[in-house]
């Protein structure tokens, strides 16, 4: 098992530091000797929990007779998720107090802390909002006002998430290496046409797309044109979404651009939280007619509206019937949610393939994978583990 130091070095954010109140500065111990346990602690989904003895050569020096929480500067905060707790006990006495924890940890601390048996998530301090390391965070994190509500409504949408793998098939990156790059199975064997809806001033999925012979009908009412041009580009200054508030429906497109064969079709949207509406109109016959949708979902931190959470499981529900999440990443723009000791993205981006052109079973992969990167290569990507969330019974 790793020491401390390393422990702090790979990425732990944290070191927790615990004395008893009636602790004096001792002489240094003999090489070799147990002083106390350490836990590394990391929230993330299927993340490990690891205890080890410190010895006296790695103990941590800090003042006897309190209990701090430290920033390892060399981690970025995103890291946080991942903590590291020290508890060096002497003869007996309670702990004094505990000071500066920033809020996105303040679970796993107590996790930590259960582990090692002590009892202080009451005495647990928040840094004050002025602190600039704080603000970084809360611009990293964000607390909803009901964690159990929202909890047992993700582990109710992601139960029609289950991540799965096409058989036969690999997959594939397209587009830009972060933001604007997408996974999704590498078959686009009689495809007559991909739907780019929202395409803002990055083509590099069409144009990937485009470059294997298909041609690609681009819909964005917030552009003049494509930033770049290609021969099977075919671009429509249009909204998406419908009559009602001036824009066309995915049905409207098919049968514009005369897609009529099953399963013949990709559909790549990323159109800033109007994909709820455009999907809920969306019907399964419609829907038929793509061998795979590639999209980003937004909007995950309004789970605790009824009407959005009613309106994304009734989406999820319909999808499932005929399609299967083959890749799923988290965009790392935005803050994440704060589920407790997990974290979970504020936008998904979901690629999921046609039952009825592929053979699909459970997939056991990890999230991100090789073919991911970062939206904002600034920060680390989102870790989701294998993406099974199961945090009690239904909302």
């Amino acid at each position: 098992m790793p020491d401390a130091g390393v422990a702090r070095r790979r990425g732990a954010g944290i070191v927790f530091m615990a004395n008893a109140t009636d602790c004096v500065p001792k002489p240094a111990q003999r090489a070799g000797e147990i002083i106390g346990r350490a836990v590394v602690v990391d929230g993330r989904p299927d993340g490990p929990v690891v205890c080890r003895d410190i010895l006296a050569e790695d103990a941590p020096n800090h003042p006897a007779d309190d209990v701090s929480a430290v920033p390892n500067r060399d981690d970025d905060v995103d890291s946080w998720h991942r903590i590291a707790l020290t508890y060096r006990p002497t003869a007996s006495g309670p702990t004094r107090r505990c000071v500066a924890f920033p809020m996105p940890i303040r679970a796993l601390v107590g996790k930590a802390a259960r582990i090692l048996g002590l009892n202080i998530e009451s005495k647990l301090d928040v840094l004050p909002t002025n602190n600039s390391f704080d603000i970084e965070l809360r611009n990293r994190f964000q607390y909803l006002e009901d964690t159990s509500l929202a909890k047992r409504r993700i582990s109710e949408l992601t139960q029609s998430l289950v991540p799965c793998s096409a058989k036969s098939f690999s997959k594939i990156r397209l587009g830009n290496l972060n933001d604007g790059g997408y996974v999704c199975i590498d078959d686009f064997t009689n495809i007559a046409a991909a739907l780019s809806l929202g395409i803002s001033d990055d083509v590099s999925w069409d144009l990937e797309i485009a470059n294997r012979s298909i041609r690609v009908a681009q819909y964005d009412h917030t552009v003049d044109a494509p930033q770049a041009g290609h021969p099977a580009f075919l671009f429509f200054k249009q909204k998406i979404g419908s009559a009602e508030d001036g824009g066309i429906t995915i049905a409207e497109i098919i049968a514009r651009h005369q897609i009529v064969d099953e399963a013949s079709a990709i559909l790549k949207i990323d159109i800033e939280h109007a994909e709820w509406n455009v999907f809920d109109q969306t019907t399964d016959d419609t829907l038929s007619h793509f061998a795979q949708i590639i999209g980003e979902f937004h909007g995950f931190d309004e789970v605790l509206d009824d009407d959005w959470f009613d309106r994304a499981k009734r989406i999820f529900a319909r999808l499932g019937k005929q399609f299967g999440l083959v890749h799923v990443h988290g965009n790392n723009c935005a803050a994440q949610l704060v589920l407790d000791n997990m974290l979970f993205p504020r936008s998904l981006e979901l690629t999921f393939a046609n039952r009825g052109r592929y053979a699909l079973v459970e997939s056991q992969e990890y999230f991100p994978g090789p073919l991911d990167a970062p939206n904002d290569p600034k920060k680390p990507d989102c870790g989701l583990g294998q993406f099974r969330y199961c945090f009690g019974a239904r909302a």
